[in-house]
Formats: structure tokens, C-alpha cells, sequence
């Protein structure tokens, strides 16, 4: 649906049998067929995060590495933007339709 699957399956190949072991567990499975692809991927996040970027960006989100945001924007209790700092030290304000944490599991 999002025009990513020849990318991943070029980097990484997909599999149809699970068979994992966790000490005294054992899971063993095969997915479910999403409009009749029976294959689940496990990309590592160096193989991944490139192609989820190169779409969103083809998309028009704009990708800003190493850019913290420090605070939202708010208008009432809609957030309309974020401010955030470059990796050249330079605060800037943003504005956006939609704003998307992607920080994280520390995400606060």
C-alpha cells in the first residue's frame, strides 16, 4: 500500500514459518496472508528506517535528522507545530497540519 514492498524484498527477504525459542518456550507459526502474501519481513532498523524515510519524504513530509524538538505549539488543545533545534545549534518554529512524535520509546 505504500509502494515499499520491492525495496524490502530487495534488502530483506520474507519468510512464511516462525520458529522461535525463548528458554522453556517455543513459538512456531506461519502468518496470515494479507491479500494473499502469506510472507512477514524482520527488517533491521539500518535496513528499514532508510526506505520509511525515502517514503515520506516522496509523500511531502519534510525529514529533519538530529533536530530536537523542544517544545509544541498549541492553539487551545490543538497542537499546530512544534520548536524544535537543528544539529547547527539554530531554533526555528514549524509549522504543520499534523504533528508526529517519532521519538521513541523515551517519548515524553
Amino acid at each position: 500500500r505504500w509502494g515499499l514492498l520491492p525495496a524490502l524484498e530487495a534488502a530483506c527477504p520474507g519468510f512464511q514459518h516462525y520458529d522461535f525459542v525463548l528458554g522453556d518456550i517455543r513459538i512456531q507459526g506461519r502468518p496470515p496472508a494479507v491479500d494473499g502474501d502469506a510472507r512477514t519481513f524482520g527488517p533491521r532498523r539500518y535496513i528499514i528506517d532508510p526506505l520509511l524515510v525515502q517514503a515520506a519524504e516522496a509523500a511531502g513530509a519534510e525529514y529533519r535528522p538530529q533536530t530536537r524538538v523542544d517544545s509544541l505549539l498549541r492553539d487551545a488543545e490543538r497542537v499546530t507545530g512544534v520548536t524544535v533545534t537543528g544539529p547547527d545549534g539554530k531554533r526555528a518554529s514549524l509549522s504543520a497540519r499534523v504533528v508526529i512524535g517519532a521519538d521513541g520509546p523515551g517519548s515524553t
